[in-house]
């Protein structure tokens, strides 16, 4: 089963190249996908960061209501 599953992944990955950063900044209409302004970065950031605590939050959650149904108690 593991060897079936590293052939597909293996013929899909066959087509896939990577750019160096010089050679991405050579041709940025191609390969610079985002937008480079400075003040940008910190929606990115905020965006990350809320991601994040959401994530943690709803896991956070998760065990807990496992927890609850469970009948568990602290200790």
């Amino acid at each position: 089963m593991p060897l079936i599953v590293i052939l597909i992944v293996g013929i899909f990955l066959r087509p896939v190249f990577t750019v160096t950063l010089e050679e991405g900044l050579k041709n940025p209409e191609r390969y610079v996908r985002f937008d480079t302004d400075p003040n940008y970065t910190w929606a990115h950031a905020l965006k990350a960061c809320a991601m994040t605590f959401g994530s943690l939050t709803f896991f956070h959650l998760i065990v807990h209501l496992v927890q609850f149904l469970s009948g568990g108690r602290r200790r």
